[in-house]
């Protein structure tokens, strides 16, 4: 099983194009309300893009999800990437295999032992790992794909977001709201 069987068709409205300039456009909002500063932004050279793809056991990143990648994906104090997704392996060295980690596609599949019926990765990117406990991920043949989520407890994938950007939204969001519980957090864009 990688996917349910209820899953929704990917939202697939956009073209790659539209959806880089989306992902380009949440971030640059997510920068101005979190008061980054330019080098927060530290992007994930060609090589490493390449590298986490093989690391993905795909042929290419959905288009959303590369474009994360590409405009921010080094994460590190300070980091945008650190400052969206905090106390979560998203970035490019928690992805990538180390001396001391196993990467987090392989730390996402130790995750899933446990589900019933067995959880099939291929085709699929691990986009996010959360406390050694859930992952969420996309399918990698549609340019802004769900976002769905596992958890060891629920041992069943569920639909997160209808797509990519919109999970990235919300994420943004949620980012905001932590540090100015104040302030408005939609994406007027």
């Amino acid at each position: 099983m990688s996917v349910p069987d209820d899953a929704p068709a990917a939202v697939a409205t956009m073209d790659d194009d539209a959806v880089r300039a989306r992902v380009r456009a949440l971030l640059d909002w997510g920068g101005t309300e979190l008061d980054l500063l330019s080098s927060a932004f530290r992007p994930c050279s060609p090589e490493q893009l390449a590298e986490i793809t093989a690391m993905q056991r795909a042929d290419a990143l959905p288009a959303a999800y590369h474009e994360l990648l590409r405009v921010t994906g080094q994460g590190g104090i300070g980091s945008a990437i650190a400052e969206i997704f905090p106390g979560d392996d998203v970035d490019c060295a928690s992805i990538m295999e180390a001396e001391d980690w196993i990467g987090m596609r392989a730390l996402a599949e130790e995750i899933a032992v446990g589900a019933t019926p067995p959880l099939d990765l291929s085709g699929h990117a691990v986009i996010r790992v959360h406390r050694l406990s859930s992952f969420e991920y996309v399918d990698v043949n549609h340019p802004d794909p769900p976002v769905w989520c596992f958890t060891e407890t629920a041992h069943v994938p569920r639909l997160e977001e209808p797509s990519f950007t919109a999970w990235l939204e919300r994420r943004i969001g949620r980012a905001i709201k932590r540090r100015y519980p104040l302030r408005d957090a939609h994406f007027a864009g």
